[in-house]
Order: C-alpha cells, then structure tokens, then sequence
C-alpha cells in the first residue's frame, strides 16, 4: 500500500523515529496504529466500567427488591 504522507505527518513520524520508537517511516506508521488501536480498546474497556460502577451505584441506593440467578430460573417453567 503506497501512501502519500504530508507535513505535520512527516515531522510526526521523524519523531517517533529520533525517539527510537520505530526505525522506518513504516515502522512508524504501523507502531503508531498499534497504540491508537491500544488507546481505544483501553477507553472502552473504562466507559464500560464507568457504566457498570454507575448502575451498581443506582442499584445501592435504590429500595428496589433484586432476585439471585437462582431465583429468576427458578420461576421458568419447561
């Protein structure tokens, strides 16, 4: 795949070079897709467990009665 990369980008990759990170403009690109994909799985792996505390919170603080697994299966009919 040929792609044509223009300035900032190029200034961005020569960075990440001279960090030591990568030691070609395609190592570059290819580290730096590698820890946006990290960065993004690890955010939706924090929103979902932000939601979860959240609804746990709710349930806490609420005067709502809740049923075990057992329960709940118990009451199916087969």
């Amino acid at each position: 795949m040929e792609l044509s990369i223009q300035s900032p980008y190029t200034e961005y990759i020569q960075k990440i070079i001279d960090f030591g990170i990568a030691d070609s403009p395609a190592e570059a690109v290819k580290q730096s897709l590698f820890n946006f994909i990290k960065q993004i799985e690890f955010e939706e792996i924090y929103l979902v467990d932000k939601a979860v505390r959240k609804e746990l919170e709710d349930i806490e603080n609420s005067n709502e009665r809740l049923f075990s697994l057992d329960e709940v299966i118990g009451t199916i009919e087969l």
